[in-house]
């Protein structure tokens, strides 16, 4: 899988959320697109949002396979996010849930 592919891939054929949460009070759209993809089991839970994982695609299992190698360890699941230009961004914060 070429990078220039893998990037397209993703962009054009990924499921895309985009979630809410509550900040200080209120409901507000968090500025980014999300995607969680994994194993069956992998439910991930932040900002009172549970993500139940999507299957893994064959092309994200060929991405997951070819990084594996190169870590050398093993992946359960993948979270991806999509900022839809450069005026979304997320404020410092610390990812401990």
């Amino acid at each position: 899988m070429k990078g220039g592919y893998i990037l397209e891939y993703l962009r054009l054929e990924i499921e895309r959320k985009h979630e809410t949460s509550w900040m200080f009070g209120k409901e507000v759209l968090i500025p980014r697109f999300t995607s969680w993809y994994g194993d069956e089991n992998m439910h991930y839970k932040y900002s009172g949002i549970n993500n139940i994982p999507l299957p893994w695609t064959d092309e994200l299992n060929e991405l997951k396979a070819k990084v594996e190698q190169q870590a050398y360890t093993t992946f359960n699941s993948i979270l991806l996010n999509q900022c839809r230009d450069g005026n979304d961004s997320v404020g410092w914060h610390v990812d401990n849930e």
